[in-house]
């Protein structure tokens, strides 16, 4: 902890704020099963694709709104579940020169054949070569195409807002 450019030891911290970092740590440490938890129970869709556009990795709320099962859908490239071959390609081309995409408007194949309309908000994650390691990949449905619902709306700009602030941006 640093007080006025001078280095303070943990023994010099006032005793009530050393129980209060003791209990912010306790609360907000999560174990791996804790996050991987979170992770596959996301209530949005969440994937990681690699630089040959393989999916590597998804949650069920990623795969299950267009009808696929897990084995469907992970180790396949995700060219196959985009209905415009261009929009894919971009956003492909985007993230390995390293953009981050927010509100991305894509449509995704449903099993049956029917679209689904998206919002994608996605990064890439580089080694120190700077190869892609993966995506992280945010999909949820866009509202704008849900019925009832006005365009325009400020909860995906809020949603946004928060993928930011949980670091989704590089």
């Amino acid at each position: 902890m640093c007080v006025q450019g001078a280095a303070v030891g943990v023994d010099q911290v006032k005793p009530e704020l050393k129980g209060l970092r003791a209990v912010k740590v306790t609360e907000f440490k999560r174990t791996e099963e804790d996050m991987l938890d979170y992770l596959d129970n996301a209530a949005i869709g969440l994937h990681w694709v690699d630089g040959n556009a393989m999916i590597l990795w998804a949650n069920p709320s990623d795969y299950e709104p267009l009808g696929y099962t897990a084995d469907e859908y992970i180790g396949h490239s995700i060219t196959e579940f985009h209905a415009e071959p261009d929009v894919i390609n971009d956003i492909l081309t985007r993230l390995l020169r390293g953009e981050t995409l927010y509100n991305y408007k894509a449509k995704l194949l449903c099993k049956d054949g029917s679209t689904l309309s998206v919002l994608i908000a996605s990064s890439g994650l580089f080694d120190g070569e700077k190869n892609l390691i993966h995506t992280r990949c945010f999909t949820i449905k866009d509202p704008a195409s849900a019925p009832g619902r006005a365009h325009g709306s400020t909860r995906p700009r809020k949603f946004w807002d928060f993928l930011r602030g949980i670091g989704v941006q590089h």
